[in-house]
């Protein structure tokens, strides 16, 4: 198997559907956000509208990394992100890693400060 093959076999396990209990596991590493029905979300709140859109901003660039584009409410000072898979019907590795990656931006603010 070539490095290509590899990549592309990590790849397509990264889009496939997560069973209840892999959800459940996942979810357990991740107790900031909310697995419901066929989407994982979580809700972040910041000091005004500013914080909340350059986090939104980097939240874009990090989906446009990994190719995989949350739902992403605004209003004001809370950003409202919903993940999901929707080619598949539901959850995905793929939507945990987005999550972490999303956790990270906040982590990195926060260690910045």
């Amino acid at each position: 198997m070539t490095n290509d093959d590899k990549s592309a076999s990590h790849q397509t396990s990264d889009y496939n559907l997560l069973s209840d209990e892999e959800v459940r596991v996942f979810s357990d590493q991740m107790p900031e956000w909310s697995a419901k029905e066929k989407l994982i979300s979580r809700l972040f709140e910041f000091k005004d509208f500013d914080q909340a859109m350059d986090f939104t901003m980097k939240v874009a660039d990090v989906a446009r990394q990994e190719n995989h584009h949350p739902e992403i409410c605004i209003n004001y000072n809370k950003v409202l992100i919903q993940l999901s898979t929707h080619k598949v019907g539901g959850l995905t590795r793929k939507d945990f890693k987005v999550a972490s990656r999303i956790d990270s931006i906040i982590t990195n603010e926060v260690q910045s400060d």
